[in-house]
C-alpha cells in the first residue's frame, strides 16, 4: 500500500471531530480554571476593598455623579478632568447604594475580566501557556500593591480585554471605545486592535468613534466646558518636566515590584522565548498607558497586567515542570504576600480610625448649617461628612495647575469663607496661599485626616 493510500485509510478511520475533541476539552478546563480564579479573585480583593480607605479619586467621581443626578454639569458646576463614562460608573454610589458597592462592582469587573483573557490567551499563545497566563494574570490583579478600589482601571479592564476577546472588528471598537470614555489613556491600546483586524481596522475606529460621540453628545449645551476640561487640562495636567519623566520612566512603584516579584524573573526569560508580535505589543502598550500619562500611581500598572501575564506564560511553562524551580517560584510568593500578612493586623486595629477620618468634629460638622469646603487635594471629607460642594473648583488641583484659576479660587475664598473648611494634612500639592484663608478662622479642631476650621470670622451671604 501506498503512503498515499495508508493516509486516505486513517483519516477514514479516524474522524474530524475525534480530531477536534482534545482541543475542546483542553479550552473547557482553562475556561473552568479561569472561572474558578475568577471567584477567588474577587472574593481576595471584596476583602480589601472592604478594608481600604476611601481614595481621593473614588471621591471626586461619586461627588460629580451625584451632582448630575441633581442638576449640575460636570466640568461647568463641578470640575473634573475625567471623561462621562467615569461618572457613570459611579451612578450606583449616587443613587446612595454606598462607596462598597463601588468597590464590589469594580472587583467585579476585575474578576470578570479574567475569564475574557483566557479567551485570548487561547488564540494568542500555543500549548499549554493560555492556562499559565491566565493564573499570572489573576495572581496580578492580587497584588494589594495595585490598590484595587473603585479605581477607573479596574471599570475599564473588563472593556478593554473584551476588545481582544470578540471576534467583530465592530464590537471590538465599541468595547475600547467605553475603555477609552472611562479613561483616555486606554487609546494607547488601539495598534492591539489595528494589528489584529488589519484592513478591517477601520470598523473598529468606527465603534470607538460612536461611543466617543454618543457619550460627548449630551454635553453639546456645554462645549466649551467640556473640552477644557478633557483635552485642554489634561494636556497641562499630564505634562511634566523631561528630567522627572525619564526618572518614572525607569522606575516601579515598591508595593508594584515586590507584589510582582515572583514574576520577574520570568518575564527576563520570556524575552528570548516570546515570538508571539500581538503581545509584545499589548505589554508594551499597557507600559505606554502608565509612563506616558505623567503621574505614576500604583493603581495605573492595573492595564500593564494583561501584556505582562502573556509574557510571563513561556518562562511559567518551562519553569513548572523542574522541581527547583517551582519551589523558587513558591518561595518567591509566599516572600511577596509577606508585608500583605504583616500589614493586614494593622488595618484591622485601625479600621475605624480609616474609615472615620473626621474623628470627633463628625458631630460638630453634622451640627453645623452651611457650605463645606476641602482645601486640598484629598476630597474624602465631602464624601465622608455627606455634604456635596457648592463651588465649581471644589479641590486644588485646577488651581495649581491653572494659576488663573487659583487666583480666582483664593479670592472667592477671601470674599466669602465657607462655614466649614478641612485642610488635608499630607496634601500632594502645595497651597501657598492657605494660611490667607485659614487666618479667617475662630476655631480649629485637629482631626486623623487634617484640621477643620470653623466659625469664619466674616459673614458672607452667597
Amino acid at each position: 500500500m501506498t503512503l498515499a493510500k495508508h493516509a486516505a485509510v486513517t483519516w477514514d478511520r479516524v474522524r474530524p471531530s475525534d480530531l477536534a475533541r482534545p482541543r475542546i476539552m483542553s479550552a473547557l478546563r482553562e475556561l473552568r480554571l479561569a472561572w474558578i480564579l475568577a471567584g477567588i479573585l474577587f472574593g481576595w480583593l471584596a476583602i480589601f476593598a472592604w478594608m481600604q480607605p476611601l481614595s481621593p479619586d473614588e471621591a471626586v467621581y461619586k461627588i460629580v455623579a451625584t451632582g448630575a443626578l441633581h442638576g449640575q454639569w460636570p466640568y461647568r458646576d463641578l470640575f473634573d478632568h475625567k471623561p462621562p463614562l467615569a461618572y457613570a460608573w459611579y451612578l450606583p454610589a449616587a443613587l446612595g447604594a454606598g462607596m462598597m458597592t463601588e468597590r464590589v462592582l469594580a472587583a467585579l469587573c476585575c474578576a470578570g475580566s479574567v475569564p475574557v483573557f483566557a479567551v485570548v490567551a487561547r488564540r494568542w499563545l500555543r500549548g499549554r501557556q493560555p492556562a499559565f497566563a491566565t493564573v499570572a494574570f489573576a495572581a496580578l490583579l492580587a497584588n494589594p500593591g495595585l490598590a484595587v478600589r473603585a479605581n477607573l482601571e479596574s471599570f475599564l479592564l473588563l472593556p478593554l480585554v473584551g476588545a481582544f476577546a470578540v471576534t467583530t472588528p465592530l464590537l471590538a471598537g465599541v468595547l475600547l471605545g467605553i475603555a477609552v470614555m472611562t479613561k483616555p489613556m486606554a487609546l494607547l491600546f488601539a495598534p492591539v486592535l489595528l494589528l489584529v483586524w488589519k484592513r478591517q481596522a477601520w470598523k473598529a475606529a468606527a465603534g470607538a468613534a460612536a461611543i466617543g460621540g454618543a457619550a460627548s453628545l449630551p454635553f453639546v449645551p456645554i462645549w466649551h466646558d467640556y473640552w477644557t476640561a478633557n483635552v485642554t487640562f489634561n494636556l497641562e495636567y499630564g505634562s511634566m518636566p523631561l528630567a522627572e519623566r525619564l526618572r518614572t520612566l525607569f522606575t516601579v512603584p515598591a508595593p508594584i515590584f515586590v507584589g510582582w516579584l515572583p514574576l520577574w524573573g520570568l518575564l527576563a526569560a520570556a524575552a528570548l522565548r516570546m515570538r508571539a508580535v500581538r503581545v509584545w505589543l499589548l505589554a508594551l502598550c499597557g507600559v505606554a498607558s502608565v509612563k506616558l500619562s505623567g503621574q505614576d500611581f500604583n493603581h495605573y500598572y492595573t492595564l500593564v497586567a494583561p501584556g505582562a501575564a502573556m509574557l510571563a506564560a513561556p518562562g511559567l511553562a518551562w519553569a513548572w515542570p523542574r522541581l527547583a524551580f517551582r519551589g523558587i517560584l513558591i518561595v518567591a510568593v509566599l516572600a511577596s504576600l509577606l508585608p500583605v500578612f504583616l500589614g493586614f493586623p494593622s488595618l484591622v486595629r485601625n479600621y475605624d480610625a480609616i474609615h472615620h477620618p473626621l474623628g470627633d468634629a463628625a458631630s460638630v460638622i453634622d451640627a453645623t448649617p452651611g457650605e463645606f469646603f476641602v482645601l486640598g487635594d484629598h476630597e474624602q471629607p465631602y464624601v465622608q461628612a455627606d455634604r456635596q460642594p457648592e463651588r465649581r473648583f471644589f479641590f486644588v488641583v485646577p488651581a495649581i495647575v491653572r494659576p488663573e484659576w487659583g487666583e480666582e479660587m483664593r479670592q472667592g475664598l477671601l470674599a466669602c469663607p465657607p462655614a466649614i473648611l478641612v485642610t488635608a494634612g499630607d496634601s500632594l500639592f502645595t497651597v501657598p496661599w492657605k494660611d490667607q484663608v485659614t487666618a479667617l478662622y475662630a476655631r480649629r479642631i485637629d482631626v486623623p485626616a487634617g484640621q477643620v476650621y470653623l466659625n469664619p470670622r466674616i459673614t458672607c451671604t452667597r
